[in-house]
């Protein structure tokens, strides 16, 4: 590790920035919001195909 790179844990003592501190609030709450999105049944499989797909429809009917 670099001097100049601070480690992602505050095991020395130092309390986190509040900008680091709502970047974690902001990321538990996404993660949270995915769990719950996955219990109510509203997500999908990853599909690369189905993704490319509804892509090249978004690109053809921005450019029509």
């Amino acid at each position: 590790m670099n001097d100049h790179t601070k480690p992602l844990s505050h095991a020395d003592g130092e309390t986190p920035s509040p900008s680091l501190s709502n970047k974690w609030a902001m990321l538990k709450q996404d993660i949270a919001k995915g769990l719950a999105d996955a219990a109510a049944g509203r997500v999908h499989p990853f599909n690369a195909q189905r993704i490319a797909a509804q892509g090249r429809k978004r690109l053809a009917a921005r450019n029509a």
